[in-house]
């Protein structure tokens, strides 16, 4: 039971605009973590990155 209530909510948090991105609120599969090593290949307004 414990377990259905985790995967329902995990669910619809996935669904949910909540992380703040350069681009606005988006859900956690439309946008990433920027890493600071990707300096080199990538810039942090290239894509929709979470905000800080």
């Amino acid at each position: 039971m414990a377990l259905e209530i985790l995967d329902k909510f995990l669910d619809k948090l996935s669904q949910i605009f909540w992380l703040k991105t350069q681009f606005g609120y988006k859900c956690p599969n439309e946008c990433l973590l920027f890493y600071s090593d990707w300096n080199a290949f990538l810039k942090r307004d290239d894509g929709q990155f979470v905000d800080e």
